[in-house]
Order: C-alpha cells, then structure tokens, then sequence
C-alpha cells in the first residue's frame, strides 16, 4: 500500500466513525477529514465500503441498534462491513464505545 492509499483509508476510515457516532452528515465529514468535493469523497468511499456513505451508516446504525442477545451476530455484521484488516479487538470498541476488557 502506497503513503497515498494509507492517507485516503485513514481519511475514510476517520469519516466513518464520524458518521457512525451522529456527529456529522457525510458533506460535513468529508470536509472534516480533508476532502474538498463531497462527490469525490462519496465515490472514493463507496468504492472503499461498498455503499454510498448515507446508505452504509445507516445500514451500520441499524446493527449497532439491535438488542443485546444478538451481539455476536452484531460483531460477525460489523466484521464483515468495517474495514477487512480490522481486528476484534477495533470492533469491540466501536460495539461497545469503550476499550476491550482485559485478557489474561
């Protein structure tokens, strides 16, 4: 992977959890990570994730919203959808908002 490619994963990955937290709108945090044209942001992320921003945050939300006795269905959804080199432990703490618990 090329510093380039590195710069726009991080930079895309960044929006995502901006939107995925509710703080922003997808025009809103592709300006926030350094993008100067919305529709260069929405085609360079859905090229990335597979869905156009709006479209993929929510489809996110929806499983970050199911109940709690389906978690491990959540985490296998979120495994499949976030970034393929994410490990469960960068799952885990967007799934739960905190840092994993300790594993002796």
């Amino acid at each position: 992977m090329t510093p380039l490619q590195y710069q726009k994963q991080m930079r895309l990955l960044e929006a995502r959890h901006l939107m995925v937290a509710g703080a922003v709108n997808a025009e809103a945090a592709a300006y926030q990570v350094g993008y100067e044209s919305a529709s260069q942001f929405s085609r360079e992320y859905a090229r990335m994730f597979g869905a156009p921003p709006t479209r993929d945050i929510v489809t996110l939300k929806t499983a970050l919203a199911w109940p709690v006795a389906s978690l491990t269905a959540q985490r296998r959804f979120l495994q499949l959808r976030l970034a393929p080199s994410w490990n469960a432990v960068q799952i885990y703490s967007i799934v739960s908002n905190s840092n994993p618990p300790c594993v002796d």
